[in-house]
């Protein structure tokens, strides 16, 4: 196995397990989606953030995805003339709009979370029940304390 330097002997661990994890998890994915659905990585990031938490506003999903404000502007853009997304001036805070999924944004969603869903089990198929639910510790623990890392 080529990759044997990632698991074994490898002065920084964590990082590059991360790392290494997220590019054959993520990456191929975004690509089947950008194949298969026509869907860019911002849009791909909006639809998964809009179905976790509907009504947040371009700036949220920027400060949650760590992509920059422009390029997730772009993929609302794209959203907005697929019919997938709508926007709604904040009452609050009448410079901000909220994002919501519309019919067809759900049906998206959907799509995808199947996907992900799918690909989510295969990733942690080869751990026991016990080790799934340690991880899911472990990395909800880390998401949290992201913030803090640089």
């Amino acid at each position: 196995m080529a990759e044997h330097y990632i698991v074994r002997n490898n002065p920084i661990p964590y990082f590059f397990r991360i790392v290494f994890l997220s590019n054959n998890f993520r990456d191929p994915l975004l690509r089947k989606f950008e194949k298969d659905f026509r869907f860019t990585r911002p849009e791909f990031s909006i639809l998964v953030c809009l179905g976790l938490q509907n009504g947040i506003s371009a700036i949220e999903i920027s400060d949650i995805t760590r992509q920059p404000q422009n390029t997730v502007s772009r993929g609302v853009l794209l959203l907005t003339q697929k019919k997938l997304i709508r926007k709604v001036t904040d009452k609050a805070d009448k410079r901000r709009n909220r994002l919501y999924l519309t019919k067809e944004g759900l049906a998206a969603h959907k799509v995808l979370m199947d996907y992900l869903t799918e690909a989510n089990e295969k990733m942690v198929d080869c751990l026991t029940n016990k080790e799934r639910k340690q991880l899911e510790t472990i990395l909800a623990k880390m998401c949290l304390e992201a913030p803090s890392f640089t």
